[in-house]
């Protein structure tokens, strides 16, 4: 009993990170040069979005860890698994929608398939890709484009 006492004021004066996922966990804000890009195979629905503001990253429950949807996202929690460093987006997790548009409604369905984020030496920064596939399905057409982000991110809260 001594032993173990002993043992959990030493962790505890030492301050342990419970996983490898606590680095990540906070309040992130992008910095410049993050895009979301969109790339249709008819250009018709390609652009580029500068990625702005802040973004939260919360303990998983069936992962590692989550990003946590913004505001008006339509799509659920990524989840993401951590390894040292690293973290690695959870395949097939699909993001599924139906879209009100001048032309009549959209079903958008689009998952991401691979993404790694690498946290810095200090933790204080992150910075890595992310890469899938989008299909909109509309009454007069079907399209399948790819879909990329390219994220680097400061971290300013906990």
């Amino acid at each position: 009993m001594k032993r173990t006492l002993g043992l959990l004021v030493f962790l505890a004066a030492c301050g342990t990170n419970g996983s490898a996922a606590d680095d990540f966990i906070g309040t992130w804000t992008y910095n410049a040069g993050s895009t979301s890009t969109l790339d249709c195979p008819d250009n018709s629905l390609d652009n580029t979005t500068m990625e702005t503001g802040t973004f939260q990253i919360a303990e998983g429950t069936t992962s590692d860890f989550i990003v946590v949807p913004q505001s008006g996202d339509k799509c659920p929690a990524q989840k993401f698994d951590v390894s040292g460093k690293v973290a690695t987006i959870v395949t097939g997790q699909v993001c599924m929608y139906t879209e009100n548009t001048t032309n009549g409604t959209v079903m958008v369905s689009g998952a991401y398939a691979t993404g790694t984020y690498t946290l810095s030496a200090d933790k204080k920064t992150v910075s890595g890709s992310q890469t899938g596939s989008v299909t909109f399905t509309g009454s007069a057409a079907t399209i399948t484009c790819s879909v990329s982000g390219s994220v680097s991110a400061t971290k300013v809260g906990n």
